[in-house]
């Protein structure tokens, strides 16, 4: 499930250049076509994409825009990958890859899970990026509650927020983030964390 990016195209420790970034995200859409089936049930509620920087020692900016954009447009390529999908950054083992991954995805006003991997799945190491305090508070009771609505979390958290409406909010802010995840069950969209 993981996408290893050593060795895609090149052999190198050093990924840069938009024309490797393109070739390389194109792979990245085929391969959650791949993993999701072409529109199955799994990938309507949606799931994580590990990105795997094992060996990479050094990233562009300008590979790194051209392999993320079709998760975080706003200018969409032609293999936009399903809104449900999320990045998560695994394998980070240089300082330097580190630093620009955190200046970009700071750049851009993003927040993007850092994690491990363990016998029993993924678990979250760190995030790299900024986000809203209040926004960052929403994902971790999302993580806390599981599954829910706006309505379920103002709820459990009514002190987190004044009002359903502002749960609602955040819960947009998460999605559009790829921090979260949301479908339907029968009227209500129902959110959960990616991780």
């Amino acid at each position: 499930m993981n996408f290893k990016l050593r060795g895609l195209e090149s052999s190198s420790d050093l990924l840069a250049g938009s024309a490797l970034g393109s070739v390389h995200s194109k792979k990245l859409a085929d391969h959650v076509t791949g993993l999701s089936g072409g529109g199955s049930a799994h990938s309507a509620k949606g799931d994580v994409l590990p990105i795997d920087f094992t060996g990479v020692k050094m990233v562009s900016a300008s590979y790194l825009k051209s392999l993320l954009q079709p998760f975080f447009g706003p200018e969409k390529g032609d293999h936009d990958l399903p809104e449900n999908w999320s990045p998560v950054l695994l394998g980070l083992e240089s300082p330097d890859v580190k630093i620009d991954l955190n200046s970009y995805f700071k750049g851009l006003g993003l927040y993007v899970v850092e994690a491990g991997m363990s016998k029993t799945g993924l678990y979250v190491i760190n995030h790299m990026g900024i986000i809203e305090k209040n926004v960052k508070e929403s994902l971790e009771k999302l993580r806390e509650l599981g599954p829910s609505t706006a309505a379920g979390l103002f709820e459990k958290f009514p002190q987190n927020c004044s009002n359903q409406t502002t749960w609602n909010n955040r819960l947009i802010i998460l999605l559009r983030l790829r921090l979260a995840a949301r479908y339907r069950e029968g009227r209500n969209w129902i959110y959960k964390a990616h991780l």
